[in-house]
């Protein structure tokens, strides 16, 4: 097992003509950096994670009407499942969609 260094990870990102990822922290820092990125999110929006602070990010989300998603994701102290979907919205996005996003472009 191996670890990449942080500031390679970060200077990675920075330095990427765009990003890729499921709504996490390689796609924040994407938009931190400006770097044009499309986040794979289930329910909840771009313009609400990422709003104003983040205009190169969109996201590509689930069908809302084949999945009700209700942030099966957020794991705090209470956790449980709301849903008995498992993964079903993430894994019926397809690359190709993914791929088609319309992405920002960098501020420089």
């Amino acid at each position: 097992h191996s670890e990449v260094p942080v500031p390679w990870t970060i200077a990675a990102v920075a330095n990427a003509d765009r990003v890729f990822g499921n709504d996490s922290g390689l796609v924040h820092l994407a938009g931190l950096h400006s770097v044009p990125a499309v986040a794979v999110m289930t329910h909840l929006k771009a313009e609400f994670v990422f709003g104003e602070t983040a205009p190169t990010v969109s996201g590509v989300g689930a069908d809302e009407g084949l999945w009700p998603c209700q942030g099966c994701g957020w794991r705090g102290p209470n956790y449980r499942p709301v849903c008995r979907h498992g993964c079903g919205a993430l894994i019926s996005i397809s690359a190709d969609r993914v791929r088609s996003a319309k992405m920002g472009t960098r501020h420089v």
